[in-house]
């Protein structure tokens, strides 16, 4: 139920949150950046029941929100212990944003009951606890739901009338990519909560068994050049992980153009970093919503075009993040990007451990 409608470039964002938001079967909202509630379901009503809760959504919490909604709006994912009613609940809120940067248009915030205690254990435990929320109390239901549609559509397509059956097509579509949303978000999540493993990583090496590896799936359509890549000091499992993102989303936007191009290389380094580039003469995009290319489930195409849940690039990102780098993006229409970002250099922690 919407109390309020945001407007400008965050409204996706939040539509996105709020179809997370009401799949949830945990008490759940998402809160514009002005603190009014834009959407809200169920279990959140039966819980917070008055109905300037509904509308402005410090009103039934405690003291110790306000504090914790403008660090959300800050861009900090929070959690919060607040009483309401005759129980203590915790509340984790997590910014959404519009953009790659550092704008957010609202926070999502879900209802964690019985859990007197949770804001005192460890980030590794909260994260932890978080995912096994995502894990089975959001994406298990959605796989119930997804089985029963299957086996509607299986043993009883031919009794459905036509409308029906186009309502259950939908259904199903709706259900499977929500599925997905909520696979990227606890694969995020866990991204956030690993410690890093950072020793010396053969980056040439690495890069050449990723592109091998997604040539057997992808095909030999796409030729790929791979130049000088300096060893880095990082997590290499993190370190494939973001090549494979990166690598899988230029042969994905490039494979209608006629000669299908991407190369893999490094440029002039600054101190203490090694600059790599990943780069395709694929589809392209305006750079004018270069902004949003790094967001969670932001798509610069259509998904009839390109399938995919647009968290690729955001996982991307928040691995760089992780080893302290950065990461920037230079595009045109129809004319492919390059995506360079930076990781700390092995030669760097050699020099400072001798």
């Amino acid at each position: 139920m919407t109390a309020a409608a945001p407007s400008g470039d965050g409204m996706r964002s939040l539509h996105a949150a709020a179809g997370l938001c009401l799949a949830s079967p945990l008490a759940a909202c998402v809160v514009q950046a002005d603190g009014r509630v834009h959407v809200f379901n169920e279990p959140y009503r039966a819980l917070v029941s008055a109905h300037d809760g509904l509308t402005s959504f410090a009103s039934p919490w405690g003291k110790a929100i306000p504090a914790a909604l403008a660090a959300a709006l800050a861009g900090t994912s929070t959690l919060v212990e607040t009483p309401i009613a005759s129980e203590t609940v915790t509340l984790s809120l997590i910014p959404v944003r519009d953009d790659g940067t550092t704008l957010v248009c609202g926070v999502f915030v879900f209802v964690i009951r019985g859990t007197a205690g949770v804001a005192q254990q460890s980030t590794a435990q909260q994260f932890d606890a978080f995912r096994y929320t995502l894990a089975h109390d959001l994406l298990s239901p959605l796989r119930t739901l997804q089985e029963m549609a299957r086996i509607l559509e299986r043993e009883h397509s031919q009794q459905l009338p036509p409308d029906a059956s186009v309502f259950l097509s939908h259904f199903s579509e709706g259900t499977h990519k929500l599925a997905a949303r909520v696979e990227a978000l606890i694969g995020l999540v866990k991204l956030d909560s690993q410690p890093l493993n950072c020793h010396r990583v053969d980056v040439s090496r690495l890069v050449r068994e990723v592109v091998s590896a997604l040539r057997a799936i992808h095909g030999e359509k796409t030729t790929i050049l791979v130049g000088a890549l300096p060893d880095a000091h990082a997590d290499a499992d993190l370190v494939r992980q973001l090549f494979t993102e990166l690598l899988s989303n230029a042969l994905k936007f490039s494979r209608n153009v006629p000669e299908p191009r991407i190369e893999i290389g490094s440029a002039v380094s600054g101190p203490g970093q090694n600059v790599y580039f990943v780069m395709d003469n694929g589809a392209g995009f305006d750079m004018k919503y270069a902004g949003k290319l790094f967001g969670l489930f932001q798509r610069m195409h259509g998904e009839a075009q390109f399938e995919g849940t647009g968290a690729g690039l955001a996982t991307a990102r928040r691995i760089v993040e992780r080893h302290g780098g950065t990461i920037q993006v230079e595009a045109m229409k129809d004319q492919g990007a390059k995506f360079c970002f930076t990781l700390p250099s092995a030669s760097t922690v050699a020099q400072s451990d001798a």
